[in-house]
């Protein structure tokens, strides 16, 4: 059975912020495939959610959480395996500090 996949309100806002970005530095086609790819790999959580591994791994505090790794982003979620649900927290571009960046903004 395939599991729900929900995004977070804040999730969203990153994906508007990368968006934007990509739309003014590389124009409307790359942002689109862009865009595409990131929700095809995060929509795959819904038949592979244990396809990221535990956040715990970077910090022991993590314990819950899972991060999912791509060759520009991260993607940090939640599993809810009673309800066969995916919640998508953050998207963080690999340039950035993802590991900081996830802590500060659980706080």
């Amino acid at each position: 059975m395939s599991y729900k996949v929900e995004f977070s309100n804040d999730a969203i806002d990153d994906l508007e912020q990368l968006q934007k970005y990509l739309k003014n530095h590389f124009g409307n086609t790359s942002d689109e495939r862009v865009i595409e790819r990131l929700l095809k790999v995060m929509l795959s959580l819904s038949n592979f959610p244990n396809r990221g591994r535990p956040a715990k791994l970077l910090f022991v505090y993590l314990d819950g959480y899972y991060y999912l790794h791509t060759r520009k982003n991260t993607i940090f979620y939640t599993i809810d395996p009673i309800k066969k649900h995916v919640r998508i927290l953050r998207i963080f571009s690999n340039h950035e500090d993802v590991l900081a960046r996830f802590i500060n903004s659980l706080n």
